[in-house]
């Protein structure tokens, strides 16, 4: 499974709010170290607000879910390099 497809089913899946206390930055840094289960939650806990906002710029749904995954897929992409 490539990194898309599991960004992908991450972001379909996502139906609970991030329980993680920690903060953004921490999530980042520990997803770069390795921890799949940080960036799970950065998911999580924005997919909402990133959809949302995809959904007021782009008039057909299926744009707009297919920029809140790109969006994510950037971060994680970023984070990878230490962006």
């Amino acid at each position: 499974m490539t990194r898309g497809q599991t960004l992908g089913r991450i972001v379909r899946t996502v139906v609970k709010p991030a329980r993680s206390s920690a903060s953004d930055g921490d999530l980042l840094r520990w997803f770069a170290a390795g921890n799949q289960d940080a960036f799970a939650s950065l998911v999580r806990r924005h997919t909402g607000l990133v959809l949302n906002v995809c959904r007021r710029v782009l008039p057909v749904a299926q744009d707009a879910e297919d920029a809140c995954q790109a969006t994510f897929l950037i971060l994680a992409r970023k984070a990878r390099r230490g962006e």
